[in-house]
C-alpha cells in the first residue's frame, strides 16, 4: 500500500497536467495576431497528454457503438420496416450502415492514434535516455554506401520524433473529419427515409409520385454542387461579381442543408487539408477514403443480409435441411442476435412437447392484410367482449396463415398465445407441439405461409432441424 500511495502522484501527473492546461486555456486571453503563432506552438507542445487521454476514452466509448447501432437496426427492421416501402427501407438500411461504418472508422482511427502517440512517447523517452544522435558510422552491419543511404533515407532521430508528432496530430483531425462526413451522410439517408415514411402515411395515393420528386430533388442538389465546384475553378466567374456572389451563396448554403451537423468545423478542416496538401496527395486521400468506404459498405451489407463470403469448398449454409442456424435456438443464439422467423429452446428435444415461438415482424402486416379480414362485430357488444372476439379472430388467422409440420405430419389447431420473447422482446406467438410424430435422431420442423403472388400456393417460411432424443 505505501508503494502504491507513493506512485499514485506519478500516475495522476498526466491528468493533473491536462487539468492545468485546461485551466490555463480557460483564463488565457484571446491571442492577438502578433502572438498567435507562439500561442498555438505552446498549445501544440502540451497537447499530447490530452490526445492520449481522448484516444483512450474514445476507444472505450466507440467500442460499444456497433452493438448499439445493431440494436437500433433490429428495432427498425422488426418494428418499423413496412413491406410496402421496400425502396425506402433500403435508404434506412444504408443510413444505419453508414453509422456503423463511421463507428468502426472512429474506433480504428483512435486505436491507430493511441498506438502512434504511445510510440512517440517511447521515442521521446529514448532520446532523453540516449541524448546523442544516431551515429551511422558506428553501424557495423552496413557498408559505407549503406551508411550514406541510411543517413539520407532516415535522417536524424530528432527529425523522426517531430514528424511522428505531426503525424499523430494530423491523424486525429482526419479521424474527426471523415467521422463528420459519415454521420452526416447517414443522417441524410435517414432523413429521406423519414420523409418518405411520412408521405406514405399522409399521402398514400400520391406516394410514388412524391417519392420520385424527392429523389430528383436530391439528385439535383448533387448535380448543382458538382457543377458549382467546377464553375468556381474557371476565371470566367471572377469577371462577373454578381454571379460570383450567387455562386458563393450556393456553395455555402447547399452543403449546410446536406451536412448540417458540425458543418463549420468540417468546412474548416476540409479547407486546411485542401490548401496545405498537394493536389496529388489530396486526391489520393479522397480516392483512398472513397474506396475504403465502398469496400466497408459492401462487406457490412453482405454480412447484414446473412451472405458471408465462401471460405470452404464443401460447406454450405443455404440448405434448410442440412444447416443449423444458431439464431433459431434459444440455447445457441449469440448474445445480441434477434429472432426474425422462429425459434425453439434447443437443438436437442427430449420431452413429449416442443415449445415453438414464431416471430411477428412489422413487414408481415402487408401480407397478413391480404389473407386476414377484420371480423364484423355488432356495435352492441361491450368493449371487453369486442377485444376478445377480435383477438380470437387474429389468432385463428395466424393458425391458417402459418402451417407447421413435423417431418411430414401437419400440426393442426395450434393454441397460439401472443407474447414477447425474452431474447430481445420480439413480438410473436408461442405454442407447444406434440413430439409423437418425431422419430429418434434428426427431425425437421417446417413452417410455410401463403405465397405473396398467389394465396393459393404456399412457400417455405423457415425450417428448423433438431434431434429428438427420447
Amino acid at each position: 500500500m505505501p508503494e502504491i500511495a507513493s506512485q499514485s502522484p506519478k500516475l495522476a501527473e498526466p491528468f493533473i497536467n491536462v487539468l492545468k492546461l485546461a485551466a490555463k486555456l480557460t483564463v488565457m486571453d484571446t491571442p492577438t495576431p502578433e502572438n498567435q503563432q507562439d500561442w498555438l506552438r505552446e498549445l501544440a507542445t502540451k497537447s499530447w497528454e490530452p490526445e492520449l487521454i481522448i484516444s483512450a476514452a474514445a476507444i472505450y466509448l466507440t467500442g460499444s457503438l456497433p452493438e448499439w447501432i445493431d440494436a437500433g437496426f433490429f428495432y427498425f427492421d422488426f418494428n418499423l420496416a413496412d413491406g410496402d416501402l421496400t425502396s425506402a427501407n433500403q435508404l434506412a438500411l444504408m443510413g444505419i450502415l453508414f453509422f456503423k461504418l463511421t463507428a468502426y472508422f472512429l474506433t480504428a482511427g483512435f486505436v491507430a492514434h493511441f498506438v502512434l502517440r504511445a510510440f512517440w512517447v517511447s521515442a521521446l523517452g529514448l532520446q532523453s535516455v540516449l541524448p546523442n544522435e544516431i551515429n551511422y558510422d558506428k553501424v557495423g552491419t552496413l557498408s559505407q554506401f549503406g551508411r550514406q543511404m541510411a543517413r539520407q533515407k532516415l535522417g536524424s532521430f530528432a527529425d523522426f520524433i517531430v514528424r511522428l508528432d505531426k503525424t499523430c496530430s494530423t491523424l486525429l483531425s482526419v479521424v474527426f473529419y471523415f467521422a463528420i462526413v459519415g454521420v452526416n451522410v447517414a443522417l441524410l439517408y435517414l432523413t429521406i427515409f423519414g420523409f418518405t415514411y411520412l408521405i406514405k402515411g399522409f399521402f398514400p395515393t400520391h406516394f410514388q409520385t412524391i417519392t420520385w420528386v424527392v429523389r430528383l430533388v436530391v439528385l439535383g442538389f448533387s448535380i448543382v454542387l458538382i457543377g458549382a465546384a467546377l464553375l468556381a475553378k474557371t476565371k470566367w466567374i471572377d469577371r462577373h461579381p454578381a454571379l460570383a456572389r450567387g455562386l458563393w451563396r450556393l456553395q455555402w448554403g447547399l452543403p449546410r442543408i446536406l451536412f448540417p451537423l458540425g458543418f463549420n468545423g468540417f468546412y474548416r478542416l476540409g479547407l486546411m487539408f485542401q490548401s496545405n496538401l498537394s493536389k496529388r496527395t489530396y486526391a489520393l486521400a479522397v480516392v483512398g477514403f472513397a474506396l475504403s468506404l465502398m469496400v466497408g459498405l459492401a462487406v457490412m451489407l453482405v454480412n447484414q443480409r446473412g451472405m458471408p463470403l465462401k471460405t470452404r469448398d464443401f460447406y454450405t449454409r443455404y440448405s434448410d435441411n442440412y444447416h443449423l442456424a444458431t439464431t433459431q435456438y434459444d440455447n445457441l443464439r449469440p448474445k445480441g442476435r434477434a429472432i426474425y422467423y422462429a425459434s425453439i429452446p434447443s437443438e436437442a428435444v427430449t420431452g413429449p412437447h416442443l415449445k415453438l415461438f414464431i416471430a411477428y415482424p412489422k413487414i408481415l402486416d402487408s401480407e397478413l392484410a391480404k389473407f386476414c379480414r377484420q371480423p364484423p362485430l355488432p356495435t352492441s357488444l361491450p368493449e371487453p367482449a369486442r377485444i376478445e372476439q377480435r383477438t380470437a379472430a387474429y389468432v385463428a388467422c395466424f393458425d391458417r396463415y402459418f402451417q407447421v409440420s413435423l417431418n411430414d405430419s401437419l400440426c393442426q389447431n395450434l393454441d397460439y398465445l401472443f407474447a414477447r420473447h425474452p431474447n430481445q422482446g420480439e413480438v410473436g406467438l408461442f405454442t407447444y407441439l406434440s413430439t409423437r410424430a418425431c422419430r429418434p435422431g434428426k427431425n425437421l420442423l417446417k413452417i410455410t405461409r401463403p405465397h405473396p403472388d398467389s394465396l393459393a400456393r404456399r412457400e417455405t417460411y423457415t425450417v428448423i432441424p433438431f434431434w429428438y432424443l427420447p
